[in-house]
């Protein structure tokens, strides 16, 4: 069989170009523009053709190395049997998906032997297969030990038996002369039965040149070559066996009445008793003083006693399996022959051909496994277990029995596992049992891809799992662990090129909402952000949406694994975390799967994730965590594209949109509330205020001198940012985010926003004062503004400022910033203390 081999690229891998090959044809699939859908088969080809061209490609390397590298060698060797696999499931599901009415062929009771038989064929699909067994070897062997290559000469031509003719020529002179002891031996005629005949030999120059000829003929008979042993058999004077060859290639045909309307076939032809011929063969296999090779030509036409065969197999898998399935099909068909042959024919034979060593393709694989020789081995080999396996149609066993020493065996056996299994899913579909099989074994290939940095392939074998829960906590489970960004968007660029099943959007109700309760199972003493995990992520069960399902497991997958590093124990203290140092690994990779929604642009699912993650670093002190992951994401813009994508939108089309967030209960989707939105900004702007605080502190560290204008509108903005945090920041957000709070220093009818106010506003306000003490340098109205913001802290019928700081426990570090204020306000004496101030830290 023709095979097209593909442009060989060393930068590109295998794994690629099979999984392109798999994309293509779900592309195609997906394709209404095309005529017809697209076949299994499409694929297979290419897997074919791959594995051609590696072989080639290594043969010539090998050729090049004189065959001496043994690495290169096996690596020749595996491609070789993978393509010849390939081969072999493409002959053997094309016969088996075929339709047998459509070569049905009418038999008469007077129709040609050859006739009968192709119907029996068709009717018994086991010797069919068979048959493409025996042709697949036959076909596939150029590389092993039927290969003849240089071999012999397709045009040589010899004179039968030469020197023998010459040592009968010269024998009564020779005699006389007393020279070539042994002369008496040579047979006195030279027709081709002489020496079995009389018992008497040919020249041992002949004898070793008939070896040589009848050793061709054999390996060519053995190729399936065989007009070309027929050929070989005319040129080298074997007329005799070249007219046996004839009858084991030509079935009697007779065109008239068989009704065959072919201008080739005008008369009859071929050997009409079959049979007759078989027995004749045989026998003649069973004469003494034959040729060794000889009598291997007639062992297997005959299908007789292939022991000897089997000897000069030279312990070959290949061969030795074409030996016990020829013998097999031979029988079988001689069977067949005799069941239907005429009377007068079958009274007279009396076949004595022995019963084959085997009864089944199975029972010669078995017979294979378990010989006392080279051939055990090659056996156990996984490519020809799995050809094996395709052979007795039981690959799904074989899946399901699965060893991990046949995966381990040598790094392509998974990926010919994996597309194997695909390839016959896609033509045998396969029940709930095997269904799981087949989900573990891409599973398991799917591990190895991410293992070996090939996670962009990932989405295409995903949508060959066939349940969609699966795939779903499957690619969950993988996209969980990617943190790079450009990774992220390989990856949701290649999910979305593939139409099944990672595309659309919106997921239905089926089995209802899962929602993420981090608060389950949870000991009694352990303080969980149960309102910070709040509307975080609803996972659904559409056939339609499947990529916004998968990525909204994979943060609900994040979000259940991490919570329990943002868990604080009854009274422990929040310690402010704002150096870049303190961002672990567990808050980057919170973070980063939140924007799997921003790449995806699930701008309602981005929201609410966005706040959880906020509310977790927020209530823990990670505030170099919380800038870090502003930094890369514009939360001000992500409301601004949500507005945008909302406009106009009827509330009854809010299940259409792809971020549409579910409601509790299920009764439809909802728009991002107001408050949420109002929630998020107000995070935004106390981000803002925590970039300036930053700043201020590089520009410290850097030494700059607090001179020019530049500087003093910088503190003037930096004053007016922070003020307004202070007097505003999430005072305006309603009670709908009332919840019991998670704070140890709370009463339980603190919302979650106030109690970000009782953390963050003395931080806020010492940073402030820490500000205006620097800023001394520039003006020393800073001093004084400082003083009259610790007077606002004083004043607790104005705001809460006081309140927080006590019930942060962080009062006495205020007191101590007055303190150190006081000091510092006497480089000025009296007037730098009390001027411009009316309240001073002993009021409070």
């Amino acid at each position: 069989m023709p095979i097209d081999l593909v442009t060989y690229d060393q930068n590109t891998s295998v794994e690629v170009q099979f999984s392109q090959a798999l994309e293509r044809y779900q592309l195609d699939k997906s394709n209404t523009s095309l005529t017809s859908p697209p076949s299994p088969f499409d694929f297979l080809q290419k897997f074919k053709n791959i594995a051609a061209t590696q072989a080639l490609q290594l043969g010539q390397e090998l050729q090049n190395k004189n065959d001496s590298d043994s690495i290169l060698r096996e690596q020749f060797e595996n491609w070789s049997l993978e393509t010849k696999l390939w081969i072999l499931v493409e002959e053997l599901y094309s016969f088996r998906l075929s339709n047998p009415e459509e070569n049905n062929v009418e038999i008469h009771e007077y129709s040609s032997l050859s006739l009968k038989q192709e119907k029996y064929l068709s009717t018994h699909p086991k010797l069919k297969e068979l048959l493409i067994i025996i042709n697949w070897i036959q076909q596939t062997t150029n590389n092993s030990n039927l290969n003849l290559a240089n071999d012999y000469d397709a045009n040589i031509e010899q004179t039968k038996w030469h020197n023998t003719k010459i040592a009968i020529e010269t024998k009564e002179v020779n005699s006389l002369l007393n020279i070539n002891k042994g002369i008496d031996k040579i047979v006195d005629k030279l027709d081709i039965d002489a020496p079995l005949r009389t018992n008497q030999i040919i020249d041992p120059k002949d004898q070793l040149i008939d070896s040589e000829n009848y050793a061709i003929i054999y390996k060519l008979l053995l190729g399936g070559k065989i007009q070309e042993a027929i050929d070989y058999a005319n040129n080298t004077g074997n007329f005799a066996l070249a007219l046996i060859l004839v009858g084991g290639a030509q079935d009697y045909i007779d065109p008239v009445l068989d009704g065959i309307k072919d201008a080739n076939i005008s008369v009859a032809s071929g050997i009409k008793h079959k049979l007759l011929w078989k027995e004749t063969v045989y026998k003649l296999s069973q004469q003494k003083g034959l040729n060794d090779y000889e009598r291997l030509i007639y062992n297997y036409l005959s299908g007789g006693d292939i022991t000897e065969n089997l000897k000069a197999s030279k312990n070959s898998w290949e061969e030795s399996l074409l030996l016990y399935a020829y013998q097999l099909l031979s029988y079988k068909l001689q069977s067949f022959i005799l069941e239907n042959n005429n009377s007068e024919e079958s009274l007279s034979l009396a076949i004595s051909i022995p019963k084959p060593q085997s009864d089944s393709i199975e029972e010669i694989l078995n017979i294979l496994s378990n010989a006392n020789s080279e051939v055990s081995l090659e056996s156990r080999n996984p490519l020809r277990i799995i050809s094996g396996a395709i052979m007795i149609d039981k690959f799904e066993s074989l899946i399901e029995n699965l060893n991990q020493d046949l995966v381990n065996h040598n790094e392509n056996i998974l990926r010919i596992l994996v597309h194997l299994s695909i390839f016959i899913a896609i033509i045998k579909p396969w029940g709930d049992d095997q269904s799981a099989n087949l989900t573990a074994i891409i599973t398991l290939y799917i591990s190895m891809l991410s293992e070996t940095n090939k996670s962009e392939l990932i989405p295409v074998y995903l949508s060959f799992i066939p349940d969609e829960k699966d795939a779903r906590e499957t690619y969950s489970m993988i996209l969980s662990s990617i943190t790079d960004k450009e990774q992220q968007t390989r990856q949701l660029q290649a999910a979305k090129k593939l139409t099944q099943p990672f595309v659309n959007i919106n997921e239905g109700k089926d089995n209802g909402d899962v929602n993420v309760n981090v608060n389950d199972n949870v000991n009694d003493n352990v303080n969980v952000d149960v309102d910070a995990d709040a509307d975080m992520v609803i996972v659904e069960d559409d056939d339609n949406n499947k990529l916004i399902n998968v990525l909204r497991r994979t943060v609900e997958r994040v979000m259940i694994e991490t919570a329990p590093n943002y868990e604080r124990q009854q009274n422990d203290p929040v310690i402010v975390k704002d150096d870049e140092s303190s961002v672990d690994e567990i808050d980057f990779k919170l973070y980063r799967a939140v924007e799997w929604f921003y790449e995806n642009q699930m701008y309602g699912d981005a929201i609410n994730a966005t706040i959880v993650v906020i509310r977790r670093f927020l209530i823990n002190g990670k505030l170099a965590s919380l800038k870090k992951f502003a930094k890369e994401n514009n939360f001000k813009q992500l409301i601004s594209d949500y507005d945008i994508e909302t406009i106009g939108l009827k509330p009854e089309d809010d299940k259409d949109r792809k971020d549409g967030d579910r409601d509790r209960d299920g009764d439809g989707d909802e728009k991002i509330t107001e408050d949420t939105k109002q929630e998020l900004i107000e995070y935004t702007n106390f981000i803002e205020a925590l970039k300036l605080i930053d700043d201020w502190k590089l520009f410290i560290i850097q030494g700059h001198p607090f001179k020019g204008s530049s500087v003093n509108s910088s503190l003037e903005k930096t004053e007016k940012v922070l003020k307004n945090i202070l007097q505003n920041w999430l005072l305006e957000l309603n009670n709908d985010n009332e919840s019991p709070s998670p704070s140890s220093f709370s009463s339980s009818s603190t919302t979650i926003v106030q109690e970000f106010r009782i953390l963050y506003i003395p931080y806020l306000i010492i940073e402030l004062l820490t500000i205006y003490e620097n800023a001394r340098a520039q003006n020393w109205k800073y001093i004084k503004q400082a003083y009259q913001l610790i007077n606002e802290v004083a004043d607790d019928q104005s705001n809460d400022y006081l309140d927080c700081f006590i019930k942060s426990g962080r009062i006495k570090e205020f007191m101590a910033k007055c303190g150190e204020l006081s000091i510092i306000s006497c480089e000025q004496g009296i007037t730098g203390i009390f001027s411009g101030t009316t309240k001073t830290t002993e009021s409070i």
